[in-house]
């Protein structure tokens, strides 16, 4: 078992949970940090070739449209997988980034989306972010829309 914890994922032996690090963070500077890496989020997913972002305004995750190609569909068709969740898949396995398909959260037929989190230190957001804009940048030109 693991657990998320403030500086990252521990083992249930060593975490000490939650609920330390809520107790030790000022909640105005929990409110201001999440702005802040929700305007780093959008502005990084709104630049990514076939995503599309409604803003986020201090939420902990976005929730985005991904536009993929015909190819992309039909090698995710060939290894029986929702085209969102061969994206997300590839996402982990190139990059170590979790993304969850929106497969889960009942999207339209027809349409494909993921939900990303925000909740890591600001520090580590950004260069996880630009680890998923250059596989994302690769996927695309993998799977092209012609």
């Amino acid at each position: 078992f693991f657990f998320q914890a403030e500086d990252g994922i521990r083992d249930f032996c060593l975490s000490r949970g939650l609920g330390d690090v809520y107790k030790r963070q000022n909640a105005e500077y929990m409110g201001i940090s999440f702005k802040r890496r929700a305007e780093i989020l959008s502005s990084l997913l709104k630049s990514m070739t076939n995503v599309e972002l409604q803003e986020v305004e201090g939420a902990m995750y976005a929730f985005a449209k991904l536009n993929l190609s015909e190819t992309a569909k039909e090698e995710a068709r060939k290894r029986n997988m929702t085209p969102d969740s061969f994206y997300c898949f590839e996402v982990l396995e190139k990059t170590g980034l979790v993304l969850i398909p929106g497969n889960g959260f009942g999207q339209k037929p027809g349409t494909y989306h993921f939900r990303i989190t925000n909740i890591v230190p600001e520090e580590k957001l950004k260069d996880s972010l630009q680890r998923f804009v250059k596989f994302n940048e690769e996927f695309h030109e993998k799977y092209k829309i012609v």
